[in-house]
This record gives structure tokens, C-alpha cells and sequence, in this order.
């Protein structure tokens, strides 16, 4: 649930003024990143269940609220070694506190650079995924014994100086793998039409005199 998250973290209790106040003052901040990757955490260190029930449901306190009714015996509380409230940090999606006691636009401008510059390394991961994704989608569809055949045939264009039909064959040559990406890339395909379709680029490109028919074969 927390995976690629950062985590704003704030400890306070229901009958401490100040720190009800902070977690006022956190609610903008709460909606601001309603659609970004964060996650807010409230822990109480209050005693009373109904109390901290109460002080949430009167001031319409959102996030995650969590309280084990141990006051400053809590475990979180004796980890991040709190000795004070209202206190919050900042857990970035490796898992490190980078930052503490923000509230406010302070907090907000933190979380937007701090947010923005990890949804961009995401964006670059993934454009690089996908980079690399197709081209071994592109080495898996490049057989060497089609290319070698089509490179050779070109070879034998260029060395005639046949210019114009070297053109027309690359150009052909480009088409029929074309045709191979884009049918890769389709969930379900027509067998007999896309065969023809293929078998007849493959014509086109290598000059195979007859006109392929597919009527007897499917």
C-alpha cells in the first residue's frame, strides 16, 4: 500500500492545543496531494479512545489516524525517538525521513519538489522501459535469414546500378517490416488476409514473379 509512497508523518494528541491545531493546518496539505503519491499518517498519543475519536470526527480530520493508547510508550514514537508534539516527518519512497517538523506552504513546497523530481525519475525509468521493450520486440522480429536475403538481393541492385529498383526495394523492404511491427502489436489477427498480406510484401520486396493466392492453402 505504501510502495512508491512518500509518507507525512505527524504525532499529536487530542488534548494538546497546539498540535490539534498543526493537524488544522495540515488538512490543505491533505488535499493539495489527494492525487499525488503521498500518504498521511496521523499518530495519537493519546490514552482516551473516545477523546481522540471525537477530537477527529468534531475537526474532520483526514488521512490515516492511528493510536495504540499508549501515549509516549508507543513504539513509532520511541523509534523516531519524539520527545515533543506537535513533530512530523517527511519518509521519502526509499524509506528515509528527509525531512522534519514542516507545516504549511514550508511543507508544500517541500512535497512538490520533493514529489516532482521523483515522478519525473519514474517517467524517465519507464520511457526507458519502454525504449528497451521494443527493441528487443524489434531483435526478435528482424529474422536473419529474411535479412540477409533482402540485404543480399539489394547488394546485387547497387552492384548492376539498377538506382531506381534499389530504391523501390528499400522502400518495399521498409513497408514489410512495417507490416511486422504493426501485427505484433494487434491482439488477434485474420489469419488468411494477414498472411496473404505479408507473403505478398515479401513478393514486392524480392520480385517474385507470380501473384500469391491464398485460396488453396487456408
Amino acid at each position: 500500500e505504501y510502495k512508491n509512497k512518500f509518507i507525512v508523518l505527524s504525532f499529536w494528541a487530542s488534548w494538546h492545543p497546539e498540535s490539534i491545531e498543526m493537524q488544522d493546518s495540515l488538512q490543505a496539505t491533505i488535499k493539495k496531494f489527494a492525487k499525488r503519491p503521498v500518504t498521511f499518517v496521523s499518530l495519537s498519543l493519546d490514552n482516551d479512545r473516545e477523546a481522540w475519536l471525537s477530537a477527529i470526527r468534531t475537526r474532520q480530520l483526514g488521512g490515516l489516524h492511528l493510536c495504540d493508547f499508549k501515549g509516549w510508550n508507543t513504539l513509532l514514537a520511541k523509534q523516531t525517538n519524539t520527545q515533543d508534539i506537535p513533530a512530523l516527518y517527511v519518509v521519502n519512497t526509499s524509506n528515509r525521513i528527509v525531512t522534519t517538523d514542516m507545516w504549511g506552504k514550508q511543507l508544500e513546497n517541500f512535497l512538490d519538489k520533493q514529489v516532482g523530481n521523483w515522478e519525473k525519475e519514474q517517467k524517465e525509468k519507464e520511457k526507458k522501459h519502454i525504449a528497451q521493450y521494443r527493441y528487443q520486440k524489434l531483435k526478435r522480429q528482424v529474422n536473419p535469414h529474411f535479412l540477409f536475403n533482402s540485404l543480399n538481393a539489394l547488394d546485387c541492385l547497387v552492384w548492376e546500378e539498377k538506382t531506381e529498383q534499389a530504391s523501390t526495394f528499400i522502400h518495399k523492404l521498409a513497408s514489410a517490416y512495417r507490416y511486422m511491427i504493426k501485427s505484433e502489436e494487434e491482439d488477434f489477427v485474420q489469419l488468411a488476409s494477414k498472411i496473404m498480406e505479408c507473403l505478398n510484401e515479401y513478393k514486392k520486396a524480392h520480385g517474385v514473379p507470380r501473384q500469391i493466392d491464398m485460396g488453396c492453402c487456408v
